[in-house]
């Protein structure tokens, strides 16, 4: 009797943690898809200079496959603020992966996917453009946080730390949602499009079979070229 009785007790407990992990989920899914929609939005209407009309011709064009694009398009479009980026998000990241496995607490693969993510990108920026300083300032943000976790954890200094560990995905949302704000340039990198009637600085948005269709880098207008007009793609 006892032991059908606990049995009872672990099959509801098992329940209930299902039910919060299902609900978890369910919030974090919907919180990135809002965040996905807001970034995308942001970004159609600033590389068009919130002109709506200008931005809807470029909404009409854009597709879901288009919205990867953008977000890593962005990204990579201005290496200087996603270095400071990733500075600040792998330590972060990194702690929290490493604190939750310490303290066997569930990890789910999207944390460390996300380290993955960062220290790739870290790697790349320190090669690519040289900016060693990204792996550096992260090395000292993790030793900060870790003194301040050994000398001051009950401070406001620990909380604070904390926080920011615990918050690292709604801090990094944040920081997109402000790129997507400020970032003029669009996700594509800008060329010269040489055709029949002359050379047209742009952006291209889109290639179909025939047509291709790009936004001008002076007066943000959407044009649709015909393919065999365009005689030469340079890029700038």
């Amino acid at each position: 009797m006892t032991e059908t009785h606990t049995d009872a007790q672990d099959r509801a407990v098992a329940r209930k943690l299902a039910d919060a992990t299902d609900a978890r989920i369910v919030r974090t899914l919907g919180t990135g898809a809002s965040v996905a929609v807001l970034f995308v939005v942001l970004r159609l209407l600033v590389v068009s200079e919130w002109d709506w009309r200008v931005a809807s011709r470029i909404m009409a064009v854009t597709d879901v496959n288009s919205a990867l694009t953008i977000v890593l398009g962005t990204l990579m479009s201005d290496p200087e603020f996603t270095g400071v980026l990733v500075m600040i998000l792998l330590p972060l990241s990194a702690l929290r992966l490493a604190w939750r496995m310490h303290a066997k607490s569930s990890t789910s693969v999207w944390s460390a996917l996300l380290v993955a993510v960062l220290a790739s990108a870290c790697i790349a920026l320190a090669i690519t453009y040289g900016y060693v300083w990204v792996p550096i300032g992260a090395a000292v943000i993790a030793v900060a946080i870790l003194a301040v976790k050994h000398w001051s954890a009950e401070g406001i200094s620990g909380r604070t730390a904390d926080f920011a560990v615990r918050e690292v995905g709604s801090i990094a949302a944040v920081a997109v949602l402000l790129l997507a704000a400020v970032e003029r340039t669009p996700w594509s990198p800008a060329e010269r499009l040489h055709t029949k009637t002359g050379v047209v600085t742009a952006h291209v948005l889109k290639v179909e079979s025939g047509f291709l269709t790009a936004l001008t880098e002076s007066d943000r207008e959407v044009l649709v070229l015909n393919s065999s007009d365009v005689l030469r793609r340079e890029p700038i």
